[in-house]
């Protein structure tokens, strides 16, 4: 018990009630560290047509998929970097592109997209 209590003296202390410091307080647990970006589901969809008609099933689905694109993108880091604009979301446009090419979606090319939901304010 008392080894428990100075590893744990020695990892921070999350007090911050939201899912990324959760995220954070459980990767940290296991010696890794890791950047967590919330991308809200309605700045996803706005670059495919007919989002906002899907199913929720779907539209979850279709969202879990440029997650996951995303993730192995960032890790690979093999993606076309736009230098005009926001790097990171040049990334995840360039993830929605595909997840819309393999799922037969037609992709809508606008600059109209924000991080955190700021979208839709």
């Amino acid at each position: 018990m008392e080894r428990d209590e100075k590893e744990r003296g020695s990892m921070r202390d999350y007090k911050v009630e939201s899912i990324e410091a959760k995220y954070r307080e459980d990767i940290e647990k296991l010696g890794q560290y890791a950047v967590i970006i919330p991308l809200d589901k309605e700045d996803l969809g706005t670059y495919i047509e007919g989002f906002d008609t899907m199913k929720e099933t779907q539209s979850n689905e279709i969202c879990r998929e440029i997650i996951n694109l995303l993730e192995f993108e960032m890790i690979m880091m093999n993606n076309k970097i736009d230098t005009k604009g926001n790097r990171f979301m040049s990334v995840v446009k360039e993830c929605v592109k595909k997840v819309c090419r393999m799922n037969g979606l037609k992709f809508k090319n606008h600059d109209d997209i924000f991080l955190l939901g700021e979208g839709s304010a």
